[in-house]
């Protein structure tokens, strides 16, 4: 059944073109000098690079495919430099935290929202004061376009592996940057969006542990190896670099929640896996440090690789990173060599040739440079889409690359049924919460692309999270932020979980669940309400200083809230304080040597007075009393008990007007009170 929502949708042209995300990685500039560009096929050799990366590399260009700057590994140095189009250090260039040896040396993703701002991730592997993963950010428009470092060397996540790879979210705005944790098997993801680097990662404990041998010790050797997306987004492989255990672990991949599963482990890797590629969306291409290279086909047999290579532990040209290039070709680095080899499919398996691609006078080494899944083959057509913040719609707008064609697109739930199909090119809907997949498909006679991304589709955040709040003495408020992501606080405090103690306005701003922004404020006010002071007026009144409510205890029972408050009887009391929310109780004061005879007979009352036909006596508390009266003529007219009753009502209506006397007598046969 096809669902009913509210939306808005335009159609138009596709005629809208859009600058081409896959033209970043037109140029490599990498290994000894060595540097190619793919703006031509075969790939151009250049001479230009004036740099030496001895692992991992940068290098990265505009959407045209023109170089706009690269890395230099800077060997012997835990920093490296950062080169423009001209071969010069960039401005603010200089002393960026990375490492030469770092397999995955960093990656580079623009800064959604902000034309030519490009953030530069890096990776130190171990566990040593620097090693670390870092980000850095350059504007392209600084400097007469040369660019400039206007922000580096900001730390993210202490003692990692030397493994950082990046994807696009499903939305086609913002990337997903992943980092491994050393010595255990966190994964740490990082959202980058239009506000920038969300600081708040997503953090997942599953898969194999990086960085121990066989008998569970430390081993800085295992922080080496990669991971690597597929272009779909939707997988994620990650080498076990071990000399002792070897494995490549397969996950799947949300990329709108930025959530992992863990699929399998493949064991039959016979010796430390050090670089991988996705050749499709579910074959890959393993290097092993013995020289080795595996062939597996996640989609046909996971439990079986291919060895496709194996040149006798030759060592004198060593296999390593591999990456695919914008041609579509995935290359391999040799150690100290003129070429690349190259790794393609071949029937049921792929086939490895070692001298693919010339370098001409220059020289590969252990690295090729790294970049985001959409930043490597073309396409026609990328989704865009994102939440209305504050509701529950969604706006989409897909970006096109090629005049013509058709475009569809559908939106089905878990289920599988369709919610939603349109040939716009623009479109509102408002969806309601659950799980969904977006699929576009473009065709152009007999070319024909398609793509489809999940949503995760959860109600709208609703403020507030905290109410404001008073505080009593030494209180304090835990925050905890539940079911929202990320918070930062005017402060500069990004903590999920904080306890307040201070009075005062709490400004912060939350990224929630929904992915939108939203400011917010937590009011805190402070009471410190002493502990009371008992003062005893002469022997008959007990008083503590002013306050919202007051209530007297005698023995752990109330016995006023009047202040000050009469004594009456002996006991030990305690006065108990308010003021707003808050309380506190005195310490105890013991009351002695009080006589019935000097406090019950001024809280005895006797009404109406003169009376009729009728007399009433209210006694302050209980006990057993006698009560007496007698007319004018000496006559005992009334002798009776008050049986513990706090008041006795006479019935006087046969009597004659005139003077009576009435007296009180307590349970020892004292007179506490006589009246006329």
């Amino acid at each position: 059944m096809i669902k009913i929502f509210t939306f808005i949708l335009l159609l138009c042209s596709l005629n809208n073109l859009n600058a081409q995300p896959w033209k970043h990685s037109y140029n490599w500039y990498f290994g000894e000098k060595a540097a190619l560009n793919f703006n031509t096929n075969p790939p151009s050799i250049l001479n230009d690079n004036i740099a030496i990366e001895y692992e991992g590399s940068i290098s990265f260009s505009d959407s045209n495919g023109n170089l706009l700057f690269y890395t230099d590994g800077n060997l012997g140095r835990p920093i490296s430099l950062i080169y423009n189009r001209n071969h010069n250090v960039m401005k603010g260039g200089d002393s960026i935290y990375s490492h030469e040896t770092s397999t995955q040396f960093g990656v580079v993703v623009p800064h959604p929202g902000h034309p030519n701002q490009f953030f530069l991730f890096t990776a130190i592997g171990g566990k040593r004061k620097e090693d670390a993963a870092y980000y850095h950010l350059i504007d392209m428009n600084k400097d007469n376009g040369f660019g400039e470092v206007i922000s580096k060397n900001n730390r993210l996540v202490d003692t990692i592996c030397e493994k950082i790879t990046a994807t696009p979210h499903s939305n086609g705005r913002d990337y997903w940057v992943a980092v491994h944790g050393f010595y255990n098997n966190i994964f740490h993801l990082y959202l980058v969006n239009e506000r920038g680097v969300v600081e708040c990662p997503i953090n997942q404990t599953l898969g194999v542990i990086n960085g121990t041998d066989d008998n569970n010790n430390y081993n800085i050797t295992s922080a080496q190896g990669s991971m690597k997306f597929n272009r779909e987004s939707n997988l994620l492989a990650n080498g076990i670099y071990d000399l002792n255990f070897n494995s490549v672990d397969l996950f799947s991949f949300n990329s709108y929640s930025g959530t992992l599963n863990y699929i399998d482990s493949q064991l039959n890797i016979y010796y430390a896996p050090y670089s991988l590629e996705f050749l499709d969306e579910k074959k890959i291409v393993v290097s092993t440090r013995n020289n080795q290279v595996y062939f597996i086909d996640f989609e046909k047999d996971f439990n079986r690789v291919y060895l496709i290579y194996n040149p006798n532990n030759n060592l004198d040209n060593l296999i390593c990173n591999f990456q695919m290039a914008p041609n579509g070709k995935v290359y391999g680095a040799y150690v100290d060599s003129n070429f690349l080899s190259e790794v393609k499919l071949q029937g049921d398996s792929a086939v490895f040739i070692e001298k693919a691609q010339s370098l001409g006078q220059n020289k590969s080494l252990f690295g090729l440079p790294s970049f985001s899944t959409d930043h490597i083959l073309s396409r026609k057509v990328d989704i865009q889409f994102k939440r209305i913040c504050g509701t529950d719609s969604l706006e989409y707008f897909p970006r096109i690359y090629e005049d013509g064609g058709i475009l569809l697109t559908e939106i089905r739930d878990a289920q599988n049924s369709l919610v939603y199909q349109s040939q716009a090119t623009y479109f509102k809907i408002k969806l309601t919460h659950g799980s969904y997949q977006l699929k576009i498909r473009w065709e152009k006679g007999s070319d024909v692309e398609e793509k489809t991304v999940p949503i995760e589709w959860i109600r709208a955040y609703e403020k507030t999270i905290w109410s404001d709040t008073i505080l009593c003495n030494s209180e304090s408020i835990a925050v905890d932020l539940g079911d929202h992501w990320c918070i930062k606080w005017s402060d500069g405090n990004k903590g999920r979980y904080r306890t307040l103690t201070d009075e005062g306005t709490y400004q912060y701003q939350i990224l929630a669940w929904d992915q939108c922004y939203y400011d917010d404020s937590l009011v805190l006010k402070k009471i410190n309400l002493e502990t009371p002071i008992i003062e005893k007026w002469g022997d008959s009144q007990l008083y503590v200083q002013t306050v919202d409510s007051i209530i007297w205890e005698r023995d752990g029972e109330i016995e006023s809230t009047e202040n000050p408050m009469k004594l009456i009887r002996n006991g030990t009391y305690r006065a108990r304080v308010k003021q707003g929310p808050c309380e506190n109780i005195s310490e105890p004061i013991l009351i002695s040597g009080l006589t019935y005879l000097n406090n019950i007979n001024e809280n005895i009352k006797i009404y109406p007075n003169p009376f009729e036909d009728y007399l009433v006596l209210d006694f302050p508390i209980e006990g057993n009393y006698e009560i007496l009266i007698w007319n004018n003529y000496g006559q005992k007219i009334v002798h009776q008990k008050n049986n513990n009753q706090i008041q006795i009502k006479l019935d006087l209506e046969p009597w004659c007007s005139g003077i009576y006397l009435i007296s009180i007598i307590n349970s020892q046969g004292e007179p506490i009170i006589t009246k006329k």
